[in-house]
């Protein structure tokens, strides 16, 4: 398949430094291809120790599965990268997944590799799947005694000087910003769901930015309703003013915490696509 998609695409396909966990923790031949299409390097998530990783990842053995490929990574002389999601179910074993990276000697072992052992924090976006762990996302004050030298390492790798901003701040922000039409992504590219529903690599999975069907559908008219902004997520994300968005769904005093402003714009538009998919459709949210 990859070789196949270098053949059918614009060139060699792009790794991003992503691999399945779940393999590298079964298969041996695995990793030695990995290196050899490159790069050497594997980022690999974690939420939190066994019990709360194993249920973000709604399994057992996903906690032991990162800890095997995290060995097997070494063993192959490659480098693997910890991202750490931020949520309340973490902050209480924090310390202890450091811990770990100590107790697996992770710095020494991979700056013998050459390079520094990447570790940093992340918060989940408020999108699709993860719109339901809104819950979960803690505010400014719950987040004020984290580990500088974590901090520092996410604000390096994430090229980021400030990790956060409280929804009241962003909020502020948004409202008094004027109104500029959002850019599309540098690289395009397209998912067809099994059955065989299109979407773009913009917004979620979600109904209102459906494109078409392949079963039902021409690529010229799947085409078209990309390009002219037809559906609905787009009309919202592309022609919505901001502004509007944060009135009427944003909280002006909402002391949670978001990477930045597009992510919280995120959530205001996919709750603005949810009532008025509903209403046009007649279903109650």
């Amino acid at each position: 398949m990859y070789d196949l998609e270098g053949e059918l695409g614009d060139g060699r396909p792009a790794r991003f430094e992503l691999l399945s966990v779940w393999r590298i923790a079964r298969d041996r031949t695995y990793l030695p291809w990995a290196k050899s299409v490159g790069p050497d390097s594997c980022q690999i998530t974690l939420f939190g120790m066994q019990k709360t990783n194993d249920w973000f990842y709604r399994r057992s053995g996903a906690f032991a599965d990162a800890l095997s490929a995290t060995e097997r990574l070494l063993d192959n002389g490659m480098k693997p990268r910890w991202q750490i999601f931020l949520t309340t179910k973490l902050l209480p074993e924090l310390d202890d997944l450091l811990a770990v990276v100590d107790k697996l000697n992770l710095r020494k072992r991979v700056r013998e590799l050459g390079s520094e052992f990447q570790i940093f924090i992340n918060l989940p976006g408020p999108e699709g799947e993860a719109e339901k762990l809104q819950h979960l996302r803690p505010t400014i004050d719950q987040v004020s005694g984290l580990p500088e030298s974590l901090l520092a390492s996410s604000r390096k790798h994430l090229g980021q000087d400030v990790l956060w901003r409280t929804e009241a701040e962003l909020v502020s922000e948004i409202i008094n910003t004027p109104f500029l039409k959002e850019e599309l992504p540098e690289k395009l590219w397209f998912f067809v769901r099994s059955n065989w529903d299109v979407y773009a690599n913009i917004g979620t999975l979600d109904p209102w930015w459906r494109l078409g069907n392949l079963k039902q559908d021409s690529v010229e008219s799947i085409i078209h309703q990309y390009e002219c902004d037809q559906v609905p997520g787009m009309k919202a994300q592309f022609h919505l003013p901001p502004a509007i968005l944060a009135e009427k769904h944003g909280d002006p005093g909402g002391q949670r915490i978001y990477s930045c402003r597009d992510s919280l714009l995120a959530l205001y538009r996919g709750n603005y696509c949810k009532r008025e998919w509903s209403r046009q459709n007649g279903q109650q949210l």
